[in-house]
């Protein structure tokens, strides 16, 4: 393949459409097969991101070189504790021994990601990350020479929570947080609680929760989110979500006066069901009434459907080649596709600079990466948008499950290119009052000074009459009362009022 090789250094445009741009990616991989990320599950993406290119792309000549994890490394922070300096010894082992054009790194991401950013960073070199990225992503100063295809994206995320809160007008917002659950859960609730607490505009009243947090811990954190908000977001897993919301039905805490937002980053079978089966035997029917005031914010699953085919073909190739089996109906989760979507993007990109014949571009980590910034990309897997800091964009949606049905309604949509929040269908609320009120009339404790102002001063008058009432009614029992021991304890006092005085008269005798 180096034969076919022309040096583009100092290529005239005129030629620009028939000379080939080497291309040299490096990936760093985990091997064992306990996380999304892991080879086995990435793999075929990776390979059938390489057959399309070769068709699509023919002008690039692209080398892909793995460093994958010793077999011994069963956890990221076992591979991440060697795979910076074999990153280092790896890469100058291959620098030099074929022909480049441009070098890069394509990064699923494990525990290691920030070392391998840091590593490419030095170097100047663009590094694509499909499944890890870092909360800073956006500090482009730190991070010149980093995009990622992942759809964790915690600035969407905040931003999609903002225009939910800001829409409904809620201010008073209770977070919770599965501490030891999904190691993104509780990432993201601590960076939503430090990015609203800034605002004055928000107060912000952080809890955590625990695998093993008991119900009488339940009952206690209920108790004293009612005296503080109204809106409850939870960040954590399913059968916590459950729990807690089993509890607040007990507590008539799913009234209607209270919402939940509940977090997804995205729907797989190993992150649970977020809805109200499986129940605890013998809370049932609490937990079904209850689950119809949670709603849930998730990127949007339904882009992928008319994809079964490709995902498919990769759960195949994950068993063939990786010799890893999916679990029975164990559902693919986003990391083979934005995995699929670094390398294509990465393709079309260089595809073009080729074109326009300017190496100064595709040489410097920096300038490549700007190359990516606030576009969107049409790719077999759906389009993905890459915005301002580097950071892929997601489609958000909020939805609703139909206690009855067990069907997922798209009640909000969040566009990836605009941020607009857009209404789909109404919210279906178990009451009237939609949306809800983010303080209650009286307060969280009932005792505002507006309701002083009308129903209490309104009691107070009541209570002023009734007293006048009563007063008047002593008033005229103690006179009855006076009057009554008058006449029992003076009866011997005659009145000279009733004395009458008559002259005596002759006697007349006979």
């Amino acid at each position: 393949m180096a034969n076919n090789v022309t040096s583009t250094d100092n290529l005239d445009s005129s030629a620009t459409s028939q000379w080939i741009l080497n291309v040299q990616i490096f990936s760093v991989v985990f091997a064992y097969p306990i996380l999304l990320g892991s080879l086995p599950y990435v793999g075929p993406a990776f390979d059938t991101a390489r057959e399309e290119i070769t068709q699509l792309h023919p002008k690039l000549n692209i080398s892909h070189d793995f460093l994958v994890s010793s077999p011994e490394c069963r956890t990221c922070l076992d591979w991440s504790r060697d795979s910076e300096n074999a990153l280092a010894a790896f890469y100058y082992g291959k620098i030099g021994t074929r022909p480049r054009d441009v070098t890069l790194f394509l990064i699923p991401g494990c525990d290691d990601m920030n070392g391998v950013a840091q590593f490419a960073t030095q170097l100047d070199k663009l590094i694509l990350s499909s499944v890890i990225s870092a909360g800073n992503i956006a500090d482009r100063a730190t991070w010149p020479t980093w995009i990622t295809t992942t759809i964790l994206s915690t600035s969407t995320f905040a931003r999609t929570i903002k225009n939910i809160i800001d829409l409904y007008s809620w201010r008073n917002l209770a977070i919770v947080s599965h501490a030891n659950g999904n190691s993104f859960g509780p990432v993201f609730a601590a960076y939503m609680n430090n990015h609203f607490s800034r605002s004055s505009k928000y107060q912000i009243y952080f809890h955590t929760i625990e695998s093993r947090t008991s119900p009488a811990a339940y009952q206690n954190l209920l108790r004293n989110i009612s005296v503080l908000s109204r809106v409850v977001f939870y960040f954590g897993e399913a059968t916590q979500l459950r729990q807690l919301m089993t509890t607040a039905g007990l507590q008539n805490m799913t009234n209607g006066e209270y919402v939940y937002l509940a977090f997804l980053p995205y729907r797989h079978s190993s992150r649970g069901r977020f809805a109200w089966t499986p129940a605890e035997p013998g809370t049932e029917k609490v937990a079904k009434e209850a689950f119809k005031s949670v709603i849930i914010i998730e990127t949007d699953p339904f882009e992928s459907k008319e994809k079964q085919d490709l995902f498919q073909s990769w759960k195949t190739r994950s068993r063939d080649v990786y010799n890893f089996t999916y679990a029975v109906n164990e559902s693919l989760s986003p990391n083979p596709a934005s995995t699929y979507s670094a390398m294509m993007i990465m393709a079309k990109v260089l595809d073009e600079l080729r074109q326009s014949g300017d190496p100064e571009t595709w040489k410097s980590g920096k300038k490549l990466a700007n190359q990516f910034l606030n576009r969107t990309f049409s790719l077999r897997t759906g389009n993905v948008t890459i915005g301002a800091f580097g950071e892929r964009i997601p489609a958000m949606i909020v939805t609703q499950t139909d206690v009855e049905s067990d069907k997922i309604m798209i009640r909000l949509r969040q566009d990836p290119t605009s941020d607009r929040l857009t209404v789909i269908n109404p919210i279906i609320w178990p009451t009237a009052q939609w949306p809800v009120l983010n303080e209650p009339r009286c307060g969280f404790r009932g005792d505002a000074i507006k309701c002083m102002q009308h129903q209490d001063l309104f009691d107070a008058g009541l209570g002023t009459i009734f007293c006048l009432i009563l007063l008047a009614a002593a008033a005229y029992v103690f006179r009855r009362h006076a009057s009554a021991k008058k006449i029992l304890t003076n009866w011997w006092i005659i009145d000279p009022v009733g004395l009458s005085r008559e002259k005596s008269r002759p006697r007349i005798s006979g």
